[in-house]
């Protein structure tokens, strides 16, 4: 059966809520790599932007963090499924069938 949106948008933000004990080496690579990216071309974006009473540097900064981390996640994680390299480790059921 085909997923529907709301379906697929909450699938995407779970995968975005990670236990971080359950991290492979893979997925530890994808954090901090996704971190470095976020954050080293948020402030780059702050840099760029002019000074303004109105806060536009904080706002390119925070602006910039966000997509730029959920991109490069995102992408990673995908590519990693791609490859069959599992960012997390796999946990079992509970018993009543759901997690």
């Amino acid at each position: 059966m085909k997923k529907d949106l709301a379906q697929r948008v909450g699938e995407t933000i779970n995968e975005l809520d990670i236990d971080f004990s359950r991290l492979t080496p893979m997925g530890w690579l994808v954090s901090c790599v996704t971190l470095g990216a976020g954050g080293s071309s948020a402030w780059y974006a702050s840099q760029v932007v002019p000074r303004q009473p109105t806060g536009g540097p904080a706002l390119a900064f925070g602006a910039t963090m966000i997509a730029v981390t959920v991109l490069t996640f995102l992408v990673l994680r995908w590519l990693g499924d791609k490859v069959g390299l599992s960012s997390i480790k796999s946990r079992p059921l509970s018993k009543g069938g759901r997690d």
